[in-house]
């Protein structure tokens, strides 16, 4: 257990400095008795760190060339490893832009789905977690729960099991980016007519009153705004 523990710190250290660009695509790692021996740590610990890192794809290994840091486009992006250490490097902007990329090519067709599809146990389901999301407004970490939560019932809704089993691999990292629009929605300043918060609100009821009529269209494009929304805020962050 002992040198599991090591090999995997070791990995998190080397992975977070690949997807954290301290090392790029190309550049040399050291041989496993030389690192072994700067470390401080057994070779058998540093093969399996490696190990781990050639699994993800993030490095290769080559005769007469050594071990290098493989293109970023070769990675397992869907391990939740890499996308961890993407999230903790910075800058991380392009990563979250890429999963609200995603969420706008599968949520839209997801809402429309679920409007046709939803039963009346996942309509209930859907109604909880919006009132959860009611009672979450102006607590940051409550949100990001009930708001993953709420698109996640509706991402059931669609009853296409492929999207939920590729949506939900992403969990940590949603999560995450949630994070990232909730610290700028909160900075924004007020407007008595519209305060951010509930603007958000009443997004997503659109949304879940687009299912309620059943309206397909509708409803994806009700999804299609609130999206929209999130990426704007996203974009107008200076930091997220």
């Amino acid at each position: 257990m002992r040198s599991q523990n090591l090999s995997e710190q070791l990995m998190n250290e080397i992975g977070q400095q690949i997807v954290g660009g301290e090392l790029t695509s190309g550049d040399a790692l050291p041989p496993v008795e030389l690192l072994s021996k700067q470390m401080g740590v057994s070779r058998t610990v540093t093969r399996e760190a490696y190990k781990g890192l050639e699994a993800r794809k993030l490095i290769g290994s080559q005769p007469k060339v050594g071990t290098t840091v493989r293109p970023a486009v070769e990675w397992q992006w869907w391990d939740i490893d890499v996308l961890r250490w993407a999230l903790n490097g910075k800058p991380n902007r392009k990563v979250l832009r890429e999963l609200m990329e995603i969420r706008r090519a599968i949520e839209p067709a997801a809402v429309q789905l679920a409007a046709h599809n939803a039963t009346s146990e996942d309509i209930k389901a859907i109604q909880q977690r919006f009132a959860e999301l009611q009672n979450a407004v102006g607590n940051v970490s409550e949100w990001v729960g009930a708001d993953y939560e709420f698109h996640n019932c509706i991402l059931l809704a669609s009853h296409n099991n492929l999207m939920v089993t590729l949506v939900q691999t992403l969990r940590s990292a949603l999560e995450y980016s949630r994070m990232a629009t909730m610290s700028v929605l909160k900075n924004k300043p007020d407007r008595a007519d519209h305060p951010p918060l509930q603007v958000a609100l009443e997004r997503h009821k659109a949304v879940m009153d687009a299912i309620l009529y059943r309206d397909g269209e509708l409803a994806r494009d009700r999804m299609q705004e609130l999206l929209s929304m999130v990426s704007t805020l996203l974009d107008d962050a200076d930091e997220v």
